[in-house]
């Protein structure tokens, strides 16, 4: 009799692991919890389709999720870096949220997550990496604290309906790549902070149509706003750059024009009357619109 019982229950334990591992992407998943760093696990619920993070340090990506479903993502308090490609390719996600203990967002992190709608940036961020939001089509809009002191290149490259954008105000240049291909950016201003905007910036950001560049600019990298479409203005109010890349203003609008202020100095010169050069850098000059903007 007592082999029959143990028979038995060799039986269902075998059935039980069985079951337990059969379909784990809906079974197992719903209840396992994984290593993803040091010291920081993951859950998912397979029902919510969520998978929550909690522990501290750095997480990273495990392959485990290559095989769930996940529409939100749940960051636990403790956690401190987000690990380069640690949520890459989730494009089924739809919000992330973030807690005020994370310092460090690697390089794409959240990268081609195409369905992001919503996520959280903390106050506690001090650095964000290369291509971060690269390819997040349905992102529209997102706030990086003053607390950013370091920011990659390509942060919102390929941001198709990314609308509104606040960069930290420490910060003194705009990285290259930062909103190439950003189509529904109807507007930015660029900070009197920034000295410096990089290679192909604001390339085929077709909703643009007036830009100002602050007195603090010194330098503008190749194709900086390149293939604007519809870009018909630069306002730029402070002296000629002398450092000024191939092409910054290339296939813009056909009546695009760059308007400078009453004296301002290098155009051609120092200006102080309405004499100015027909073109800068082979771009038309407004000469009508010297006197456009009050400081």
């Amino acid at each position: 009799m007592r082999k029959i019982v143990k028979r038995v229950l060799l039986m269902a334990c075998c059935l039980g692991l069985f079951l337990c591992t059969y379909n784990g992407k809906d079974v197992l998943a719903a209840t396992a919890e994984n290593s993803c760093g040091k010291s920081a696990t993951w859950t998912y619920n397979a029902s919510k389709k969520t998978l929550t993070i909690s522990g501290k340090g750095m997480i990273y990506r495990p392959e485990d999720w290559d095989e769930l479903e996940i529409n939100k993502i749940v960051v636990g308090k403790g956690i401190t870096e987000i690990g380069s490609y640690t949520f890459y390719n989730q494009n089924n996600v739809t919000e992330i949220n973030l807690p005020e203990t994370v310092t460090i967002i690697g390089d794409f992190a959240f990268a081609n997550c195409y369905k992001l709608k919503k996520i959280n940036i903390p106050k506690s961020l001090t650095s964000i990496g290369n291509s971060v939001f690269s390819d997040c089509k349905k992102l529209k809009s997102v706030s990086l604290p003053d607390t950013v002191t370091q920011m990659g290149d390509s942060i919102f490259s390929g941001c198709k309906v990314l609308e509104s954008v606040k960069l930290p105000k420490n910060i003194k240049e705009i990285p290259s790549w930062t909103f190439r291909g950003c189509k529904n950016l109807t507007k930015f201003k660029i900070s009197s902070n920034i000295e410096k905007i990089g290679y192909e910036a604001f390339r085929m950001c077709s909703s643009l149509t007036s830009i100002t560049i602050p007195d603090g600019v010194t330098s503008i990298g190749n194709n900086a706003f390149s293939s604007c479409d519809n870009l018909k203005s630069a306002i730029f109010l402070g002296d000629a750059l002398g450092n000024v890349g191939n092409g910054i203003f290339s296939n813009c609008a056909d009546d695009f024009t760059i308007k400078v202020k009453r004296d301002t100095k290098g155009w051609s010169g120092d200006y102080t009357s309405t004499a100015l050069p027909a073109t800068w850098h082979d771009y038309p000059i407004a000469s009508s619109h010297l006197i456009f903007f009050i400081i």
